[in-house]
């Protein structure tokens, strides 16, 4: 959410408040890897290839990474304007680890409209869709920054075996002001109401499944205190935690072996129970 950020302080001192839009949230697109790129990322354990899932109208960019013999798949919602090829680089030596598939999802490619919110949760539940039809085993969903609020909107499915978690916030607009620092005393945070169904909180009440939700303390975009208010509206008796690190990143998460430590404890599991824990 850079640029909104930019613009927010260049409008502040003049109109005294800032309006999150759908182009924040999708600020960038991204252009599909070649097949000398993918050729790079695939390893004799891990292969990777470029896929195309069915919609009503057009198709679902995706990219699947496959083990010869995993347990299940991880379907990953990743934040705005982030490039896929170091993202897979980042995340395949914590799969290979975990014997777990992904299947990833790109919100924009080249050269097609700009997606809104709405079509982006439908276009991200025919991903689950497909990760059921040809995972081998359970589908558990990972979720970071802007992926993590379509991520707690899947944990409210009974086919997605376990959700983890990193950066979630409550509202667009609640992040805006937190990635204002100082000069958040000083406007009102809006956004369009196109963005009404990314409300962590909202979205939290209605989990069913198995969760782990990890912030850092060194997250300046989506700070620690947004991601307890997302814990604590998960229901009472949900297995469910919240983990703090310390001076990550808002980037850095998918790096973290800490993260992944304990996104295992939910990933992909075949209902094994995770204890209620706060940090």
């Amino acid at each position: 959410m850079g640029r909104a950020i930019a613009a927010l302080l260049s409008v502040s001192f003049t109109t005294g408040c800032y309006t999150t839009t759908n182009t924040d949230m999708f600020p960038v697109q991204t252009a599909a890897l070649s097949p000398e790129a993918l050729g790079a990322l695939s390893t004799t354990e891990q292969h990777v290839e470029h896929i195309l899932i069915d919609r009503d109208r057009g198709t679902i960019d995706a990219y699947r990474v496959h083990l010869r013999s995993p347990l299940g798949t991880i379907v990953f919602f990743g934040g705005n304007g982030n490039e896929i090829e170091p993202v897979l680089r980042v995340v395949m030596p914590h799969l290979r680890r975990l014997n777990l598939d992904l299947l990833l999802m790109n919100y924009w490619p080249l050269g097609q409209p700009r997606p809104d919110v709405e079509s982006t949760r439908v276009a991200a539940g025919l991903v689950i869709r497909k990760a059921i039809e040809i995972s081998p085993g359970p589908v558990c969903v990972v979720g970071h920054s802007l992926g993590a609020w379509f991520a707690i909107d899947a944990a409210a499915r009974p086919d997605v075996s376990g959700v983890a978690l990193a950066a979630v916030g409550t509202t667009p607009a609640d992040l805006t002001k937190a990635q204002a620092g100082f000069w958040r005393h000083f406007f009102v945070s809006k956004q369009e109401a196109s963005l009404r169904a990314l409300d962590g909180v909202s979205l939290a009440k209605q989990v069913i499944t198995p969760i782990v939700i990890v912030t850092s303390t060194g997250d300046s975009a989506i700070p620690p205190t947004l991601s307890a208010q997302v814990f604590a509206a998960l229901p009472p008796a949900l297995h469910k935690q919240l983990l703090t690190l310390h001076g990550i990143s808002h980037g850095g998460y998918l790096r973290s072996t800490q993260f992944w430590d304990a996104a295992s404890e939910v990933l992909c599991r075949d209902g094994s129970a995770l204890p209620s824990r706060s940090p």
